[in-house]
C-alpha cells in the first residue's frame, strides 16, 4: 500500500490542538487534511448517545458525575474545552447526531462505544436518522458483545474489534490469530489494534488481509511510526496529530 493510500484518522479530533471530542475538535480535523474522525460515546441517562471517553466528567468539565447518571440537557450544562486552554471555555458536549451531521461527503468516522450493549439501539437510531452512508461509518469497541449485537440488529455495519497488547516473559498477547478469530466469530470487518511496531509487523498485516480483514493502528503522533506503519500496509493510522501525520506521508 503506497503511504498516500493510508487513510489518516484524527483521534478524538485533532486533539492535540483542540479539546477531545468536541465538535471543534472535529472541525481541525477536516481543515488539518484528515480522511476520517475518530470520538468516543457514552449512553446518557436518557437514552441519547454522547460524546465523551471517560466514565465520568470529571477531566474535562471538572464535575465528578458519570456520564450514564446525566441528561442531554444536564451534559449541555457543562463546557469542556476550558481544560485544554482558556481560548475554548464554553465548548459543549456534542450528541452523536451534531457529530454525524458535521462529516463532510466522503469523509469517514470511527465511532468507539465506550458504553455496553445497551448503547446499541440509540446508535442505530442515530445511525439511520442521519442519513450518512454506511460505507462511512464504522463502529469500533473493546467489548465483543457490542459489536455482536450491532451486526445482529444491521448486519451491513461496519465494525473494527478494538485490542491492546501485553508483554509476558517476553512474548506479547493477544496473538494476531487471537485477535483474528474474535474478529470473525464477532462479525467485525477490520481490527484496531494499540500501534506497537514490535508487535505489528509485515506479518501481522498480511494475516489480518488474508484473514479479509482491515487493520487500523492507534495512536500514532511520531511521523516515523507512521512511516513504518504504513510500509507494513495498515489501512488506516489514528492520531491525534492529522495534519503532521497527513502531510509528512505524502
Amino acid at each position: 500500500m503506497h503511504q498516500d493510500h493510508v487513510q489518516i484518522i484524527a483521534h478524538r479530533g485533532a486533539s492535540a490542538d483542540v479539546p477531545e471530542n468536541t465538535l471543534a475538535a472535529f472541525d481541525a480535523a477536516w481543515h488539518q487534511g484528515a480522511d476520517g474522525i475518530e470520538g468516543d460515546f457514552r449512553l446518557t441517562r436518557d437514552g441519547m448517545v454522547a460524546c465523551v471517553h471517560d466514565r465520568t466528567m470529571e477531566r474535562t468539565a471538572g464535575d465528578p458525575r458519570e456520564v450514564a447518571q446525566l441528561s442531554r440537557q444536564e451534559l449541555l450544562e457543562l463546557e469542556v474545552g476550558s481544560w485544554k486552554h482558556d481560548r475554548f471555555r464554553g465548548e459543549p458536549v456534542p450528541m452523536i447526531d451534531e457529530v454525524f451531521a458535521a462529516v463532510p461527503a466522503g469523509g469517514l468516522i470511527l465511532v468507539e462505544v465506550k458504553s455496553g450493549p445497551e448503547t446499541v439501539p440509540a446508535l442505530i437510531s442515530a445511525l439511520d436518522a442521519s442519513g450518512i452512508p454506511e460505507e462511512q461509518v464504522t463502529v469500533i469497541c473493546f467489548k465483543d458483545q457490542v459489536l455482536r449485537r450491532l451486526k445482529d440488529e444491521r448486519p451491513d455495519s461496519r465494525t473494527y474489534l478494538l485490542s491492546s497488547f501485553k508483554e509476558t516473559d517476553g512474548t506479547w498477547n493477544p496473538t494476531v490469530d487471537a485477535l483474528i478469530d474474535r474478529a470473525l466469530a464477532c462479525g467485525a470487518d477490520g481490527l484496531g489494534v494499540h500501534g506497537n511496531l514490535e508487535v505489528v509487523d509485515k506479518a501481522f498485516a498480511d494475516r489480518c488481509r488474508e484473514a479479509g480483514l482491515e487493520l487500523n493502528v492507534w495512536t500514532v503522533d511520531d511521523l516515523e511510526d507512521a512511516h513504518a506503519f504504513s510500509r507494513v500496509g495498515v489501512t488506516s493510522i489514528t492520531t491525534n496529530r492529522p495534519g503532521l501525520i497527513r502531510s509528512g506521508l505524502r
